[in-house]
């Protein structure tokens, strides 16, 4: 999560639009955490 640019997909990190949560860790994947993101001003 700390490498991860979501500006390469037009979306930018939004902590404080919306609560962060981890799913449990299972053997076979580890966790998932969720973070919030808000698209970016795209021309079209």
């Amino acid at each position: 999560m700390k490498t991860y640019n979501p500006e390469l997909y037009g979306f930018k990190w939004a902590d404080e639009d919306g609560p962060r949560f981890q799913l449990e860790p299972q053997g076979y994947r580890g966790y998932i955490e969720a973070r919030p993101v808000r698209q970016l001003n795209v021309r079209k």
